[in-house]
């Protein structure tokens, strides 16, 4: 199998930004500092980079530089980057910040066009192939003169931000992931406790359901929505054969993933969604959760947040070995690259060493408490702790279909928008989706 060209990151970008990183919260806040338009982004990113190539930082002259946060996730990151953004100029008062959330599929798709990329943008290191093909087209500014002391993460983590030895991102600090959450309360009228295996939490949803209780809200109206939950139980069930795709390999059996599928279509079947998922999206399902209309919903661990009112608890997939499944995904909340062509290097290095510091990572904590996989952070959150105790960390689904496409084939886009939807309602049986499904990974 081959790795898709540079032509085809447009396509990966789009649906990978969504999805492996983290997924958005209502809310509004401010600026980090700057604007935080999307109107000025293309026009601020080409004056930046246009200014003399001498990085003005190294004679004590002040300079900005521009910097592209996530767009969808401002929300989610507004009161953390303001922080963080703060606490970097009240250190390098020669360098200011100009943060905007512009960064977004069309804003970064026009930028890599038009040769106009803002001196950093958001990036999601190995998630997907964008990274390691816009170093190779000369896109990126190599960090390593910059990030020197990467003593503190993980083998994962530095493998996130390099591509062919040479770091190219700040690097990631926390792990998120898709998780059952549930109402504890709910859980503890029916003397419920968080299930260890695949059939008791079918048995969990079981007496739920007897008692006249929704099991899961469920949102399946959007590829990303109805994406949580199966891509939640894969690897549970097909974790090597994911692992085989990731390598470029192909699997002679099917067995498994197709057990995936019946399993997850029998769990539909059985009414512990309801009847209208096909028509909820997820905020609707989200906030039928919060209403205590639905007693679990899956959803990332960066959703957190959004249920701080209520009494939950949480934990992994149970697989039907006993084990507990999370799927990878170092959190991007932090993982930011440069362009090659900044006119302040010097500057960018700074900036990008501090979102891989300690200080910065203790604020992004502080507003949006994740999973640490760097020591220096402890977990006080009992929810963020109960998702911390997974037994296995597996595959991403999606992440691993975009890196199995080629010229011929794009598993990703086929699974999310027309093979899960359609197992999901039924238009498709098992073994309809099962044969698509494989004739498309076999190109």
């Amino acid at each position: 199998m081959k790795m898709k060209n540079l032509k085809m990151m447009a396509l990966t970008m789009t649906m990978a930004v969504v999805l492996t990183a983290c997924g958005s919260k209502s809310g509004n806040h401010g600026a980090a500092s700057g604007t935080d338009t999307d109107s000025s982004a293309q026009e601020s990113s080409q004056d930046s980079n246009q200014k003399d190539s001498q990085d003005s930082n190294t004679d004590g002259k002040e300079v900005t530089i521009t910097v592209w946060g996530e767009g969808e996730q401002q929300a989610l990151y507004g009161d953390a980057f303001a922080e963080i953004n703060a606490a970097f100029e009240k250190a390098n008062p020669d360098i200011k910040i100009d943060y905007q959330w512009s960064g977004s599929f069309d804003s970064l798709t026009v930028a890599v066009q038009t040769d106009s990329l803002p001196d950093v943008f958001y990036t999601q290191g190995n998630k997907n192939t964008s990274l390691s093909e816009m170093a190779a087209n000369g896109y990126l500014l190599p960090l390593d003169e910059y990030i020197t002391d990467t003593s503190r993460f993980p083998e994962d983590a530095l493998a996130y931000a390099t591509v062919d030895d040479v770091l190219y991102s700040s690097l990631p600090a926390f792990f998120d992931y898709a998780v059952v959450f549930y109402n504890a309360d709910i859980f503890a009228k029916y003397e419920l406790e968080a299930p260890k295996t695949w059939d008791e939490f079918l048995a969990v949803c079981k007496t739920l359901q007897d008692n006249g209780e929704l099991p899961m809200a469920y949102g399946g109206n959007g590829w990303l929505d109805r994406y949580w939950l199966f891509g939640a139980m894969a690897p549970a069930y097909m974790e090597s054969e994911m692992v085989t795709w990731n390598e470029g390999g192909e699997i002679s059996d099917y067995a498994k993933v197709k057990e995936c599928f019946a399993d997850y279509r029998a769990f539909l079947d059985a009414g512990y969604a309801g009847t209208d998922y096909a028509a909820t999206d997820m905020a609707s399902a989200q906030l039928s959760f919060t209403n205590g209309q639905g007693a679990m919903i899956v959803d990332g661990t960066w959703n957190k947040g959004l249920y701080e009112s209520m009494n939950i608890g949480c934990f992994p997939i149970p697989g039907k070995d006993g084990k507990g499944y999370s799927q990878s995904g170092p959190s991007q909340s932090l993982t930011y690259s440069a362009s090659a062509k900044t006119a302040h290097p010097e500057a960018v290095g700074k900036y990008l060493a501090f979102l891989s510091s300690e200080e910065a990572e203790q604020i992004m904590f502080d507003h949006v408490p994740s999973i640490p996989i760097v020591d220096g952070i402890a977990i006080t959150d009992p929810v963020i702790a109960a998702a911390a105790e997974y037994d296995v960390i597996g595959q991403n689904l999606f992440g691993v279909l975009s890196f199995a496409g080629n010229e011929n084939s794009q598993p990703a886009d086929l699974f999310t928008n027309d093979v899960l939807p359609k197992l999901m309602t039924g238009e498709y049986t098992v073994d309809q989706a099962l044969e698509l499904f494989q004739k498309e990974l076999e190109k």
